[in-house]
């Protein structure tokens, strides 16, 4: 999986492949087993779908060497299914019946039997095998060309597409019918996103510098954009001056907005997960001189722990540092639950190999319980086998008492981004929870004034006038077709097409009303240590983490996947979620920023950032596909705790 950051959103990772699988429930993606040929079953959805409108342009060389993960199914993964949906239902005679990852290794992993038939098949096609990943989950083998097309049953072609040239299957992989049950899918025989450049060793450079300029308000309409810094003079927008944006909530507006100060609240006794690709070697100094500058408590001796993949980071000419990412995270979840345990889970690199075992390093490890992903790609470049992967990683932590977030994306309906409405993934898998994402706006009490959809168009000063230079970005969601309705959004989400709708819950992730952290950055001078505002729903998915951990400290324990306890409590006309509806057409935000990222030096730059404006996805009373049933408020631990039994 590739990932590259763009400045002020979350890190876009982009998979290959598109699902041509059904899911229906809960029930996971099908694996497709009709028959190609007497002897083979077809792994429906492996195969690029474009390939079907493209013409290829050759064969791939026949020494051209392919590196493949086969999947394996485990024990009965229907069972699995079933299982983890009794688990997190409530009513079930299961409910919250967590196991270790010892008991769903003998009860639902791969056997050693099933390993070993796939590891003789793929010997016996051509093909090296190289490693068994843990739990059993995969096989990694290599070989040439001939030995993966013989053991895969398809042709591997070379095309032209998107400005590349691709090698990838003409059609589905198949694998021999005594199989069927035993291999989830192959991941591997395209290489359209799983390419590596030259490797850079150790960790990226830190990020380059990005600071915010003033004016910027402490909070919503303390300062009213009428000059820049510059003399510039700002001219009314719609008929009136606006506020300045802000210039970053600190560790205590956050804390009162999503913190459970008032309830003696601090997320003591959990222990939050983030997963993300490389790691920072000045955290968690970073966080403790944030805190200590601001008043805040720090993170405590053992508080903060990173955990390091088993080889050296990689392909970071391709992956782009995520130092910046890091510290987002780290300061969110600090922020709502200062108590909280954190382990940051380091991924090799962004791609899908290394994330999945990062991921599956998290469930095994079992030691949080909530874990932020502020990291996804687009569904259409996602294939079925591969989501496969990464769902029954989603259902062992399902068993487990463990519950994913993932950031619901920064690119609306991606319609500005790739020409087409797509959807974001892992995001819209019905496992994990999606975080959409708000503008919200406190006072100088820290009180929400108030709170509308992430959304924005950009609207640029130039030459004294206002010009809108359109959709800048905004909360990702939408009904995805892949899968279809969930039994837990059932009478809650009444739209008439059919799929996984998504986000589910959402958090502040407006930049212009952002976070305000601190970090080691690379200016012109050298590597300085300073403070800007971030935002994007790399901001709310950790907000939400830490909201789910006041409500593990309420109830004592793990709550487990959330989804059914948050749609549990809107069908409940629950007081713990606020309804975030459509907002005033007039209310928008002025920022300052410098023209060059980190300087005055180069002139500054005006805009005006619009709000509620989200591409075509909009927000309006109960579930919408930008906040989803809306976004948590003091109420919420002990609301979801209840729900959950305590």
């Amino acid at each position: 999986m590739r990932g590259t950051k763009r400045r002020g959103k979350k890190p876009l990772v982009t998979v290959s492949v598109v699902l041509a699988m059904a899911i229906t429930g809960l029930g996971g993606l099908a694996v497709g087993t009709a028959q190609a040929a007497p002897a083979r079953a077809t792994l429906r959805g492996s195969a690029l779908t474009w390939t079907k409108s493209t013409h290829a342009v050759g064969n791939a060389a026949r020494g051209h060497a392919v590196s493949v993960r086969v999947y394996l199914a485990g024990r009965n993964p229907s069972a699995l299914a079933a299982a983890a949906t009794a688990v997190t239902t409530p009513g079930s005679a299961t409910f919250r019946h967590f196991i270790t990852p010892a008991q769903y290794a003998a009860q639902y992993a791969p056997t050693s039997s099933q390993v070993a038939s796939v590891e003789a098949w793929l010997k016996a096609s051509g093909m090296h095998v190289q490693s068994v990943g843990a739990g059993n989950r995969y096989i990694a083998a290599t070989g040439p060309t001939a030995a993966a097309e013989n053991a895969f049953g398809t042709t591997l072609r070379t095309y032209r597409h998107a400005g590349t040239t691709v090698t990838a299957p003409d059609a589905d992989a198949s694998v021999p019918a005594e199989l069927a049950g035993v291999v989830l899918g192959v991941t591997g025989l395209d290489d359209q996103a799983h390419f590596e450049k030259a490797a850079v060793q150790g960790n990226p450079p830190p990020p380059a510098a990005s600071l915010r300029a003033t004016p910027c308000s402490q909070y919503y309409g303390q300062l009213t954009a009428t000059v820049g810094p510059d003399g510039t003079v700002i001219p009314p927008y719609k008929g009136s001056a606006r506020p300045w944006a802000t210039c970053g909530y600190l560790p205590q507006q956050f804390n009162a907005a999503y913190g459970g100060a008032a309830d003696h609240l601090t997320g003591k006794g959990t222990t939050i997960g983030i997963s993300l690709w490389y790691a920072s070697p000045t955290q968690p100094a970073d966080e403790n001189r944030f805190d200590k500058t601001h008043g805040f408590p720090g993170l405590a001796a053992g508080q903060y722990e990173t955990i390091m993949p088993n080889k050296p980071f990689h392909r970071g000419n391709v992956c782009g540092e995520a130092q910046e990412e890091q510290a987002i995270d780290i300061t969110s979840i600090h922020d709502v639950a200062p108590a909280a345990n954190i382990r940051y889970y380091a991924a090799a690199s962004c791609f899908d190999d290394d994330i999945l075992n990062t991921l599956g390093q998290i469930v095994d490890d079992n030691k949080v319980s909530v874990i932020s992903n502020s990291w996804g790609g687009q569904l259409s470049q996602t294939t079925g086998d591969l989501a496969l992967a990464y769902e029954q990683i989603f259902k062992q932590a399902a068993m487990q008492g463990q519950a994913f977030f993932f950031s619901s994306g920064d690119n609306g309906d991606w319609t500005s981004t790739v020409g087409h409405t797509d959807y974001d993934y892992p995001a819209s898998d019905p496992w994990v929870t999606a975080v959409g994402g708000t503008t919200m706006n406190l006072d100088a009490n820290n009180n929400t004034v108030w709170e509308a959809g992430w959304g924005y168009s950009i609207v640029a000063l130039q030459d004294g006038k206002w010009v809108n230079n359109g959709f800048g970005g905004g909360a990702g969601g939408g009904i995805a077709p892949a899968w279809g309705r969930p039994d837990y959004q059932q009478g809650v989400v009444h739209a008439i097409a059919q799929g996984r709708a998504y986000p589910d819950i959402a958090a502040d992730a407006d930049n212009a009303t952002g976070i305000r952290t601190g970090y080691v950055q690379s200016f012109p001078s050298g590597l300085h240590y300073a403070e800007t505002r971030w935002g994007g729903t790399s901001l709310a998915s950790p907000l939400m983490a830490g909201e789910q951990a006041l409500a593990e400290q309420v109830l004592g324990g793990r709550v487990g996947f959330a989804n059914p306890l948050i749609y549990a409590l809107q069908r409940s006309g629950s007081s713990a979620l606020n309804d975030i509806t459509a907002a005033h057409d007039s209310e928008a935000l002025v920022r300052s920023d410098f023209a060059n990222l980190h300087s005055p030096s180069a002139g500054f730059v005006f805009t005006v950032r619009t709000i509620d404006d989200d591409s075509s996805l909009h927000t309006h009373t109960g579930w919408d596909d930008v906040t989803g049933v809306g976004t948590p408020n003091a109420g919420y631990p002990a609301a979801m705790a209840a729900a959950a039994g305590g």
